[in-house]
């Protein structure tokens, strides 16, 4: 039987522009990935958004613990579904954020048995097993599960105790009520609509949930017993709390990237700067209805969280750069503060593109935010374009034998 689609040399450039791009976008990753933890402090502010501003709480930290030390928690659903979401497909929120998720292209270039195909493919390996690496190396891996367990921990408990009273919950939307339809428009984004918390809240009766200090656990897989409305009831929960996960832990699912980003070139062009294109849609369009329709107020505490989190993001890394925070204008911290909490969203490298754009022209100079001191061609070209621009640079430097300015060039 022959293999379905198209063979390695159907489309030699395609291919080759495709696996180049890969490589350097992965490549990018390994240098810059380790340095994502910090960042991603600011997932606090999006998961208090989702799930409530006690989801990071002591009472749900101690019950994640419990999870990774008792020997009752060795299959746990959650674990297993925060697992599935992590590790399989095209789900690993690391991988998905930063453009190197697992192509479904062959991994070498040129015919089988080739010479091409055997070098391309050893590289491809070594890659890959390097950017895999790197999500254990930089804990996103670990970040990442914990924030989604936490999330889904926040999320079947308040489930449970706001279940029992939904019929009446919905009757008070109907009449008007801001607060019930604030509940009810936040459970419809996870696709519980009326039928299927009916459906749930069924299962919880005939399985009541397991009181763990205090934290109310589904532990779902007893809905089976009830035959096919307890598969469907597995099949609709599951389905809420994987798009809850991701939610909360901001992941780009099918649909979130914009279409051009799925080319080569403009994707290694943009390969840092998908969380801004999907926070719009995740987060700040959300947030905004939200305050507008529910007049809520929990967007202004997002706003002071969020903030409160790009401020000690930007210190840490100022102090890891340069030992100590770096001077700045009243200006310039409230803008490097409302970049680094991810407000900015997909205009932050722009914009920044923009400013030293005009800044080359004109011999004025002038930057923005984080990215100050990033080679233009790095702005212009993305990440991986601008390590290949310094690395150059630093090769030219070291040949001239001014090894201080190669190293600042490295660095």
């Amino acid at each position: 039987m022959g293999r379905a689609g198209p063979k390695p040399t159907d489309n030699a450039l395609g291919n080759t522009m495709a696996w180049s791009a890969h490589r350097l976008r992965q490549y990018a990753h390994s240098v810059y990935g380790p340095g994502f933890m910090i960042g991603s402090l600011t997932d606090m502010a999006q998961k208090a958004l989702v799930n409530g501003f006690h989801a990071d709480s002591a009472l749900f930290m101690r019950n994640l613990a419990d999870m990774f030390k008792k020997q009752e928690y060795l299959k746990s659903d959650l674990k297993e579904l925060v697992a599935y979401l992590e590790n399989t497909m095209q789900n690993n929120r690391q991988f998905a954020m930063n453009g190197v998720e697992q192509e479904r292209l062959s991994g070498g270039l040129g015919e089988q048995g080739s010479k091409l195909n055997a070098s391309t493919n050893l590289i491809g390996r070594g890659m890959d097993s390097l950017t895999n690496s790197v999500s254990v190396w930089s804990a996103m891996q670990w970040w990442n599960t914990r924030g989604k367990i936490t999330a889904l921990n926040a999320m079947q408990h308040h489930l449970v105790k706001d279940i029992g009273d939904y019929e009446a919950v919905l009757a008070k939307a109907t009449a008007g009520d801001l607060k019930a339809q604030k509940l009810i428009a936040k459970y419809g984004s996870f696709n519980l609509d009326q039928e299927n918390m009916a459906l749930i809240k069924r299962m919880i009766d005939k399985h009541p949930p397991v009181n763990n200090k205090g934290v109310f656990e589904l532990d779902w897989h007893r809905w089976h017993e009830e035959g096919p409305d307890g598969d469907q009831a597995v099949k609709v929960l599951q389905a809420a709390m994987m798009r809850n996960a991701n939610q909360a832990i901001t992941t780009p699912g099918i649909g979130d990237k914009p279409l051009f980003m799925s080319s080569p070139i403009w994707g290694t062009m943009f390969q840092f700067q998908t969380f801004g294109f999907v926070s719009v849609p995740r987060t700040i369009v959300p947030a905004i209805q939200r305050g507008m329709n529910f007049k809520d107020t929990e967007l202004l505490l997002y706003m002071g969280y969020v903030s409160a989190l790009g401020s000690a993001v930007l210190v840490a890394k100022d102090l890891i750069r340069d030992g100590e925070i770096k001077e700045r204008t009243g200006t310039e911290w409230a803008y490097d503060i409302f970049d680094r909490s991810g407000l900015t969203a997909y205009l932050s490298q722009p914009l920044a593109a923009t400013v030293a754009t005009v800044a080359s022209l004109t011999g004025i100079p002038m930057s923005t935010g984080r990215y100050g001191d990033a080679p233009i061609s790095g702005l212009l070209g993305g990440p991986a374009l601008g390590i290949a621009d310094r690395a150059a640079s630093a090769l030219k430097d070291t040949a001239a034998g001014d090894f201080d300015k190669a190293s600042v060039n490295l660095s």
